[in-house]
């Protein structure tokens, strides 16, 4: 899913399911609003916490990681499931606002 999409489809209310898979000091440096961490090394143990009846997109720093995660949660039956192309930096490059976390 590129970018622009992820904030059209997040501006007209979706319920996306918004999955940053990246180092904790990287999600807390800056991620998409309504992200939620689960680092890529614990999302096939975490993956059950999660909600299989959202559309799940997953996202890292480029579009790598986040295309591993996203083949762990098809193998463990999220069946609406996307991989943001170029992932966060192609966000920030598009000028969208990030939430961060304190340090």
């Amino acid at each position: 899913m590129p970018v622009d999409e992820l904030k059209a489809r997040m501006d007209e209310g979706a319920r996306l399911q918004v999955i940053d898979v990246r180092r904790a000091p990287e999600f807390r440096a800056g991620h998409v609003p309504t992200a939620e961490y689960v680092h890529l090394g614990d999302l096939e143990a975490e993956r059950d916490g999660l909600d299989r009846s959202r559309p799940a997109v997953v996202i890292c720093g480029s579009g790598y990681r986040s295309s591993a995660g996203a083949s762990l949660l098809e193998r463990g039956g999220f069946a609406d499931l996307y991989n943001v192309v170029g992932g966060t930096a192609a966000w920030l490059n598009a000028g969208y606002p990030t939430d961060q976390e304190p340090s």
